[in-house]
């Protein structure tokens, strides 16, 4: 029996303190946990592929999405005629559709933006959509570079239309330029080409519509230069642009809400005006080594800045309201590194994934501010065809997870979709 004296100790707290007319409420219990830190119990696990399993082949699933009564994953193995996004049930795991062998998808390598209903992605010079309800292809456009172009796969989508760019690598630098094109009815002609300005390196766009009704796009590069650019995309010229930073490194993705953007570079944390770009707070290094774009996470109130350290900090003052670096673990000190995948919330708890070779589970308790870690059991036995075959256990080091209303995680490794209750203590 799971948690037997906590059970029967609120239990008789409620007697004493609760009131008949209260309404009865049920919070999430988190799993089965027989060893503290180990998930022993799933609300399902799906083979991504039996032959995958059989010949010990190499499934790149990446990106967990929820969408209604669904979790749909991508899933790029050609090799096994399973190239493309399967949806399963989120409450049994059961497959509701896929699209294998309709489109050649190739690697997912970030994460695809999702606009009511539809998923859109830019992948191996090629812009995608799908409907999330059926899996049907909506988009499959293959979009024309010239000579060393490569499509970048950080997109945005604003009213109708797509937001995306092209790159030149050389060497260590990049250089842009963006493209846009309405959704519907896209074509190779329907992408057009604007701000050739010297722009490299071009991280995900986020939109923000001023006083007089004009919508701004804004983005940050790295390369030649690093600069923070807001682009004016009814006047088709900059609003305005930030080159001068305290620190220099990683930017973040940017966070946006009603009140500002948000955005890390390096070891600095800024809050800005999104129609000025006038600073609201700043704070310089704040941020150990954020490693990737995908490290900031908000809510309401305030904005997570998740690398080799947690920090929680209030969006509107900018204030440090707590930080951590790790946690003891067996007599030891124990520091995450997060992947490269982004954090999710769930209530007042914070998970992502750790990057070392454990690839562990991290959870951050953003009542009590603490945190802790889990692990999924070394090894599984599944029956493939009447025979035992044993799975190696989960690694979280390359998994994505995405998180219901409900609590359950869904996250998966290379050979199985998994869900489980949310660990809670």
């Amino acid at each position: 029996m799971k948690y037997t004296f906590l059970i029967l100790f609120s239990a008789f707290f409620c007697l004493l303190s609760c009131d008949e007319d209260d309404e009865m409420t049920t919070a999430p219990s988190g799993p089965v946990i027989t060893d503290p830190n180990m998930i022993n119990e799933f609300t399902w696990q799906t083979l991504v592929d039996e032959a995958a399993i059989s010949n010990d082949e190499n499934s790149s699933v990446r990106y967990p999405v929820g969408y209604e009564n669904m979790v749909v994953y991508s899933n790029s193995n050609s090799s096994s005629d399973r190239d493309g996004f399967v949806a399963l049930d989120r409450t049994t795991g059961s497959e509701v559709w896929s699209n294998f062998g309709q489109m050649e998808l190739g690697l997912v390598s970030e994460e695809p933006t999702v606009v009511f209903g539809v998923l859109h992605i830019a992948n191996e010079n090629t812009f995608k959509s799908i409907d999330l309800s059926s899996g049907s292809i909506l988009n499959d456009v293959a979009v024309d570079v010239v000579g060393e172009e490569e499509l970048s796969e950080l997109i945005g989508v604003f009213e109708g239309n797509v937001y995306t760019n092209v790159e030149i690598q050389n060497g260590f630098d990049v250089t842009s330029e963006w493209l846009a094109s309405p959704i519907s009815n896209a074509s190779p002609e329907s992408f057009v080409r604007f701000n050739q300005s010297d722009v490299g390196d071009i991280g995900k766009p986020v939109f923000h519509r001023n006083a007089n009704d004009e919508v701004l796009m804004i983005y940050s590069s790295s390369f030649p230069r690093a600069a923070i650019t807001a682009y004016n995309l009814s006047t088709n010229q900059v609003e305005w642009e930030i080159d001068n930073f305290a620190t220099a490194g990683v930017f973040s993705d940017i966070e946006v809400d009603a009140n500002g953007i948000y955005v890390a570079v390096g070891l600095s944390m800024l809050a800005l005006n999104p129609s000025t770009g006038a600073e609201i707070w700043s704070r310089t290094h704040f941020i150990n080594d954020l490693e990737n774009e995908d490290g900031l996470v908000q809510d309401d109130t305030r904005i997570y800045a998740v690398g080799s350290e947690v920090y929680i900090i209030d969006k509107i003052s900018g204030d440090l309201i707590w930080t951590a670096q790790g946690f003891e673990r067996d007599n030891g000190p124990f520091v995450p590194l997060r992947n490269g995948f982004k954090p999710v919330l769930y209530q007042n708890n914070l998970y992502f994934t750790d990057r070392s070779a454990e690839g562990l589970l991290i959870w951050v308790d953003l009542n009590d501010m603490d945190m802790d870690f889990f692990f999924i059991r070394e090894s599984d036995v599944v029956e493939i065809n009447g025979d035992p075959v044993r799975v190696d256990g989960l690694n979280f080091q390359d998994s994505g997870l995405a998180v219901s209303n409900e609590g359950i995680i869904f996250t998966h490794d290379r050979l199985r979709f998994l869900a489980f209750d949310a660990p809670l203590f």
